[in-house]
C-alpha cells in the first residue's frame, strides 16, 4: 500500500519535471524568453512539481506530513545527486547546496500542506 503511494507520488513528480523541462526547452529554442528566464522558468516549475507530490503524500498520510514530504525529498535528491556525480561528473558547490536544500524543503511543505487539507 505505501510502496503505491510513494510510486504514485514519484511518478507525479517525474511527470511534471519532465514536462518542465520540456517547456523550458521549447522556451529556449524558439527564444521566446532569454536563457536566464527560460532556466527560471524551468527552475521554478521544478520546485513547484515538488511541492505537488509533497502535497499528494500529505494527503494520503495518516499522520506526521513532513515526514512523508522529507521521505520523497530524500529518495529525489539522492537521484539527482547521483544524477550529477555519475552521468555528468560535476562536482558539489555552495550554490548546488542550496538547491538541494530547498528540494528538500519544499516537499515537505506541499505535504504539510497536503496533510493540513485533508477531510477529518
Amino acid at each position: 500500500m505505501n510502496l503505491k503511494k510513494y510510486g504514485i507520488a514519484l511518478l507525479l513528480f517525474l511527470g511534471l519535471f519532465l514536462f518542465s523541462n520540456l517547456l523550458g526547452t521549447i522556451l529556449g529554442y524558439f527564444r521566446l524568453f532569454s536563457d536566464a528566464v527560460a532556466d527560471t522558468i524551468t527552475t521554478v516549475l521544478v520546485f513547484i512539481s515538488f511541492f505537488i507530490s509533497g502535497f499528494y503524500l500529505g494527503k494520503k498520510a495518516e499522520k506526521k506530513g513532513w515526514l512523508e514530504g522529507l521521505k520523497i525529498g530524500l529518495v529525489v535528491c539522492f537521484l539527482f545527486l547521483l544524477l550529477r556525480f555519475l552521468v555528468y561528473r560535476q562536482g558539489m558547490h555552495l550554490s548546488s547546496l542550496l538547491y538541494y536544500f530547498l528540494f528538500l524543503l519544499t516537499p515537505i511543505f506541499g505535504s504539510m500542506a497536503g496533510i493540513s487539507q485533508k477531510k477529518e
